[in-house]
């Protein structure tokens, strides 16, 4: 969440997954949540495994500007490793990504709530060699892919979406963080 220097809440700050243009990859950080999106910072992307590299040196530069205090990313495989997560975390950010859904904790995770019928559920859960304690895969039911399907879906876990957040779920509720999200 970005907020002014009174307090009030201005917007977030969104980064998100490599783009493609003039067919060059890059990373850029925007300002979110807003009436007016903003590009803060386009850096070109030379070496995927430099990632939490260019996290760092973006979310500095933007930092000289903004008050920033939540990181959104979605769901590319440079962003889904501990590394990468723990360079937001260790900036004292919160931290709102997409998850692959892969993994077997994962998907037993994702099969359960549907086997349930659970509209959103939170799992203590901690990617590579993260503190369980710490993070949190969260499932919700997505009524949109549900509605677009045109036959049975394969998995039961294809009817959701999983979000992984070191937001506590008591503080900020699965359907509040996945509406977020989507409002990035």
């Amino acid at each position: 969440m970005v907020v002014d220097s009174v307090g009030r809440h201005v917007g977030f700050v969104a980064y998100t997954a490599a783009q493609l243009v003039s067919s060059v990859r890059e990373r850029t950080l925007a300002l979110v949540g807003t009436d007016t999106p903003l590009i803060l910072v386009v850096l070109p992307l030379k070496d995927k495994s430099k990632t939490p590299e260019y996290i760092r040196r973006m979310l500095r530069l933007a930092r000289q500007h903004l008050n920033i205090g939540r990181v959104y990313l979605d769901a590319g495989t440079e962003f889904y490793n501990s590394d990468t997560i723990s360079t937001i975390t260790e900036q004292g950010l919160e931290l709102v990504m997409q998850g692959r859904k892969s993994g077997k904790t994962v998907k037993h995770f994702l099969n359960g709530m549907a086997r349930a019928d659970l509209r959103s559920s939170y799992y203590p859960y901690g990617v590579g060699n993260l503190d369980e304690d710490s993070y949190y895969a969260v499932g919700l039911k997505s009524d949109k892919t549900v509605k677009l399907r045109k036959s049975d879906a394969d998995e039961p876990m294809d009817d959701y979406t999983y979000f992984y957040t070191n937001l506590h779920p008591e503080e900020v509720p699965p359907e509040e963080l996945g509406e977020a999200y989507r409002r990035r």
